[in-house]
């Protein structure tokens, strides 16, 4: 009774309240409308703003307090913010149907060398991960495009322009993307920080939020990663060169 009476008053509380939330594309345009709507569930009055940008931008927006909170890939410094790192999963490699690289099971990084190749933006931390993978390994691609995100490289990929590495969560989003999708090795990960203004003063309202897109984030993570489901669905016909099938 006494937790019901809280929830009442913190209904009235926040009645009226916008709570402002930015985002990288593969984050805000693919699972964090799933904890929007669970969150609008529990605060019908609370209005949401989430606004999709690039990393450095929610960065900046964070800072200047232009939203309260916001979810960028690891990597980026985060200045005058504070950083909670909320998962990280295994990088992916993309390809279109037909590939010869798709016989695979899984793409090593000296599998790539030579071959026409869709890269994310030089600013990008995950960019700057994968071009290390090559330099390390000595190998040498052949640059076909570049893109601003990773839902980009997949549209790119698609199209035939080339094959590309990127971190799997764009694949489950809305946008059917007809690509072959392999595990990446040596093991590379992406990782997904959420950002708060350093020193700001507590705020209840925001925390309910952060706790529920924690709480979801983390839940469809465990789930499409222990039932592999970063992979498309396997055609009949190429079902034996599929890993793990």
């Amino acid at each position: 009774l006494q937790r019901l009476s809280e929830v009442a008053a913190g209904l009235v509380q926040f009645r009226g309240r916008e709570l402002r939330i930015g985002s990288l594309p593969a984050l805000g345009l693919v699972l964090l409308p799933k904890a929007v709507a669970v969150f609008q569930a529990r605060y019908p009055d609370v209005r949401v703003v989430l606004g999709v940008a690039e990393s450095t931008t929610i960065r900046e927006w964070v800072t200047y307090q232009q939203v309260e909170a916001g979810y960028v890939e690891e990597g980026i410094e985060p200045l005058e913010c504070d950083a909670h790192l909320l998962f990280r999963v295994p990088a992916v490699v993309v390809m279109h149907r037909g590939h010869p690289l798709a016989r695979r099971r899984e793409i090593r990084v000296t599998d790539l060398h030579g071959q026409n190749f869709v890269h994310l933006w030089r600013g990008h931390a995950e960019r700057r991960q994968i071009d290390a993978a090559l330099a390390q390994a000595r190998v040498s691609v052949v640059a076909k495009a570049e893109t601003q995100y990773a839902t980009g490289v997949c549209a790119l990929v698609a199209a035939g322009v080339g094959i590309g590495v990127v971190n799997p969560i764009v694949l489950l989003g809305a946008a059917a993307f007809d690509v072959e999708v392999r595990p990446f090795l040596p093991k590379m990960e992406f990782g997904i920080l959420e950002l708060s203004r350093r020193g700001r003063r507590p705020d209840a309202l925001l925390g309910e939020f952060v706790q529920t897109a924690r709480a979801e984030l983390g839940a469809i993570i465990r789930e499409r990663h222990s039932a592999d489901s970063f992979r498309p669905q396997a055609r009949k016909k190429a079902s034996e060169d599929r890993p793990g099938r």
